[in-house]
């Protein structure tokens, strides 16, 4: 699906002076269920110059999460406490 993402790169003052600023990447996330999209904001040196982005697709990454709540639901029902069995 088509959507607008924002990555940027933020510069923070340096705490002492002389130094350089301290630069930050915000990168962008797509997520779907098939794969998350990642944008990362690499460069922009002048006016003229070309933006620099980098993407990377991570397939099936939702599975992950979806398997470790499994593992911890799973966990919760074989420790579960039974009833006694009449006899």
């Amino acid at each position: 699906p088509f959507a607008v993402r924002h990555p940027a790169i933020s510069l923070y003052r340096p705490t002492q002076e002389g130094e350089p600023p301290q630069q930050s990447t915000e990168v962008a996330i797509g997520r779907s269920i098939a794969d998350d999209l990642y944008i990362a904001f690499l460069a922009l040196e002048g006016d003229n110059d070309p933006l620099v982005l980098k993407g990377f697709i991570n397939p099936l990454v939702q599975f992950v999460w979806i398997g470790g709540i499994l593992l911890i639901l799973g966990t919760v029902i074989v420790l579960w406490p039974r009833r006694p069995q009449d006899e």
